[in-house]
């Protein structure tokens, strides 16, 4: 039977199981990961761990949306709060190429974009909640972007379909064989600076369309 928590040492083992579920998440994998490995990590017994989730695939949801949402928050804050004179061209391809970086070192936020990586949340109810605050995470990141535009000019170009192409690049990490490891690296890069052309292309006025 679990043990009765007081308020203030739920908060301290929910803390605990999600940055251990990170860690082991990350280490081993979803799939290789288990409830009885996580509670022995986090000291407090297995069933117990269901008094904090409601399945492995519960832990893991929150733990990618703690990571997704950290990480959108570093972007906002190192890139919204660059002046106008900074080009949009520039914002874009250094923004692609630190989305890059960090699915390249946190494996845990590369699961939307590694083949069938969904297939490993076997219950449904986590899978779609994931599914839902990804997309939720994808048009805050589109409104960013557009955000960024909107400071630079009118463009004929929404920054939905920028985000999207950004993200369609992060797609082609797990074909990487295919595309040939010797060449995988200046495609994308070609790729990218292909994305920051059509934006700049776009631009219909440099008046912005918001004042800030």
């Amino acid at each position: 039977m679990p043990r009765h928590f007081t308020e203030e040492e739920k908060e301290l083992i929910r803390g605990r199981l999600l940055d251990v579920g990170l860690e082991m998440f990350e280490r081993y994998g979803l799939d290789k990961t288990n409830i009885e490995g996580l509670t022995r990590e986090a000291g407090i017994s297995k069933a117990s761990f269901y008094a904090f989730f409601n399945s492995k695939g519960d832990l893991f949801m929150q733990v990618y949306q703690r990571e997704r949402q950290k990480a959108h928050q570093f972007y906002r804050n190192k890139y919204d709060n660059m002046g106008p004179e900074v080009e949009i061209g520039a914002i874009v391809a250094g923004y692609a190429r630190d989305m890059r970086d960090i699915l390249s070192k946190r494996p845990i936020l590369d699961i939307m974009y590694k083949f069938r990586g969904l297939d490993l949340i076997s219950e449904i109810g986590a899978r779609e909640s994931l599914l839902s605050y990804n997309h939720e995470m994808n048009m805050e990141m589109a409104e960013m972007i557009q955000g960024w535009m909107d400071k630079r000019g009118t463009f004929s170009i929404s920054g939905r379909i920028i985000a999207e192409m950004l993200r369609a690049l992060n797609f082609l990490r797990w074909h990487d064989y295919a595309i040939g490891y010797d060449v995988y690296d200046e495609v994308i890069e070609r790729l990218t600076l292909s994305i920051v052309d059509t934006l700049n292309r776009s631009k219909i006025s440099d008046q912005p369309a918001i004042t800030s």
